[in-house]
């Protein structure tokens, strides 16, 4: 499992905040909660569970062609894409 670091943590509670304000949505939230949250996330995106679920429908798409490292950046660039149509879209 990876952890958040106290960094990461600071962008996190940042952007939320951002783009609440954005929405004109009330922060209801307190440092501890929006950390936890995020953590929370962090550890079922990390998770075997997932890990395998991701590398098995990459497989399904496109059986022997990705290495485990091409497998992993590839999941990151479409966070990424969901990152800018979930967040700044």
């Amino acid at each position: 499992m990876a952890t958040l670091t106290e960094a990461e943590k600071v962008i996190l509670r940042q952007a939320a905040a951002r783009k609440a304000a954005e929405l004109g949505v009330p922060v209801t939230w307190v440092k501890a909660q929006i950390h936890d949250a995020g953590q929370a996330i962090e550890d079922v995106l990390s998770s075997s569970a997932v890990q395998t679920a991701l590398n098995n429908a990459i497989e399904g798409a496109a059986p022997g062609l990705f290495s485990v490292a091409q497998k992993k950046w590839l999941v990151a660039l479409v966070m990424e894409l969901k990152h800018t149509r979930d967040l700044l879209g």
